[in-house]
């Protein structure tokens, strides 16, 4: 067997999709967020019980 070097790279799946939408951006934001959050559902359709919130300086004021 050859050992290879076990590095953070090479362990690293980067998945990009690129999809075009006719909606208004705080929709749009709103249903990504829906999809991978609680909307997000193991192979035998199980929910992951997941809520993903929006933060930042567009929905709160910063506080630093």
């Amino acid at each position: 067997m050859i050992a290879t070097e076990q590095t953070l790279e090479n362990l690293t799946l980067t998945i990009n999709q690129e999809i075009h939408v006719q909606a208004p951006l705080d929709v749009t934001f709103a249903a990504l967020l829906e999809q991978l959050g609680p909307g997000n559902q193991t192979p035998d359709g199980k929910s992951l019980n997941m809520k993903i919130e929006p933060w930042g300086r567009r929905q709160r004021p910063f506080l630093g």
